[in-house]
């Protein structure tokens, strides 16, 4: 978990403190997307080479929730993000994912693995 400043506070000021969750992801990752409906995808892998390390997407969710603490002269807020794996795509291939785009809005991305480019439905579409 990493911890910083919160946005905004100047130079020895702690307005409120940003708590990160702190993912390990099984490949190397080479690309990363999000989007405004708050998904976060990621992919990577390692390549053609039999070296057991596999090409995979993974899409997480971000859930964010603020808490207020008080300190001992002054009240600090603390905002923490978890991510919340929503899908898997454990095996693309031989080729590993290379570039990903999150739709803006709607759970679907778009992502390509070699010469090939592939479209995913992640979740249920609104609207």
């Amino acid at each position: 978990v990493g911890q910083a400043p919160a946005a905004g506070a100047r130079s020895g000021e702690m307005a409120g403190t940003l708590v990160c969750d702190d993912v390990a992801c099984a490949a190397p990752l080479l690309c990363v997307s999000t989007n405004k409906a708050g998904y976060v995808a990621v992919g990577g892998g390692g390549g053609s080479a039999k070296t057991g390390v596999k090409n995979s997407l993974v899409v997480f969710r971000i859930r964010a929730a603020t808490t207020a603490a008080t300190a001992a002269d002054a009240p600090v807020a603390a905002t923490s993000a978890k991510l919340d794996q929503v899908f898997e795509l454990a095996d693309v291939g031989d080729e590993p994912v290379v570039s990903i785009a999150l739709h803006p809005e709607q759970p679907m991305l778009v992502f390509g693995a070699g010469c090939n480019m592939y479209l995913i439905h992640f979740g249920r579409v609104v609207g």
